[in-house]
């Protein structure tokens, strides 16, 4: 019974997330749309695109399905109620799982800001050429952010914090 109800939690955390981080990294592209006019240009270097789940999110996630546990085992035999969350499924309602696609919107907005509208613009260099602000640089400091943020979450979930968790999460 504790496989199972760690196993709904972890997964159920596991899916929304999943939800959440690929909808902050693309709603991030739909607000840069909007501000090159919906031109056609691409925000992120296109191979840096095509291997973001794979190289830079995958491994991280996988370790906290496979290895966390909210509680030690000994409280889950000692306070049964705790099997009530997958039962009344709190961890994957409807509202949760707009909770977190809301706040993918809301971070993607954010991270746009930041990273495209931070950087001073209209200053001019040494020999009085105005500089612009470079759309690659832009779009890597966005796909930096993302990666960063949507790590950080899964750091936010974990209940188990190990040495291996922390290196993962980091690489």
């Amino acid at each position: 019974m504790i496989h199972g109800r760690e196993c709904y939690r972890r997964n159920s955390d596991l899916v929304c997330w999943n939800f959440y981080k690929n909808m902050l990294y693309i709603i991030v592209q739909f607000w840069f749309g909007a501000f090159s006019v919906f031109s056609g240009q691409p925000l992120y270097e296109p191979y840096l695109y095509q291997m973001f789940n794979f190289t830079n999110t995958a491994i991280s996630i996988f370790y906290y399905a496979w290895f966390d546990y909210e509680f030690e085992k000994k409280v889950f035999m000692e306070r049964p109620e705790l099997y009530q969350k997958g039962i009344k499924n709190e961890n994957f309602s409807n509202f949760r799982f707009f909770t977190w696609i809301s706040t993918a919107w809301f971070q993607a907005l954010v991270v746009f800001v930041c990273c495209m509208y931070a950087p001073v613009q209209g200053s001019t260099d040494d020999d009085g050429i105005t500089k612009s602000y470079n759309v690659i640089a832009g779009g890597q400091n966005c796909f930096a952010a993302c990666i960063i943020i949507a790590n950080f979450v899964i750091l936010n979930m974990s209940n188990t914090w190990t040495s291996w968790n922390l290196i993962l999460i980091a690489g």
